[in-house]
């Protein structure tokens, strides 16, 4: 993700100068100047998984923060649900993807192991 005019300053920075959220339109936040928003940022994610073809075994190696949209992409959601969501995938943890031989079902079998 982009952090616009943050990128390279220190977190003291970012703290002094983010904008929290106003309620009104969660997808198209800035939270500084330039930043990335939320539907840019998953958008950039759908697209990519969206061009792919995923063999029946694969690994997605990602930030937790894009993790959270990895597996809403997954999951079917459209870029428009994107706005709340957030799976709390944690740095370094496991998170297991799966679809049913029959349905083509998909859910999430664990997260963060």
């Amino acid at each position: 993700m982009s952090f616009g005019e943050a990128e390279g300053k220190e977190q003291t920075w970012l703290d002094k100068r983010i904008k929290p959220e106003d309620g009104d339109n969660r997808l198209d936040h800035r939270i500084v100047t330039g930043a990335e928003t939320k539907r840019e940022f998953a958008g950039r994610i759908f697209k990519y998984l969206d061009s792919i073809e995923l063999p029946d075994c694969s690994v997605i190696s990602t930030h937790s923060f894009a993790a959270t949209y990895v597996i809403a992409w997954w999951v079917g959601m459209s870029l428009e649900s994107v706005g709340y969501v957030n799976f709390g995938v944690k740095p370094g943890k496991i998170t297991k993807l799966v679809e049913d031989d029959f349905f083509k079902n998909r859910a999430v079998a664990y997260l963060n192991q």
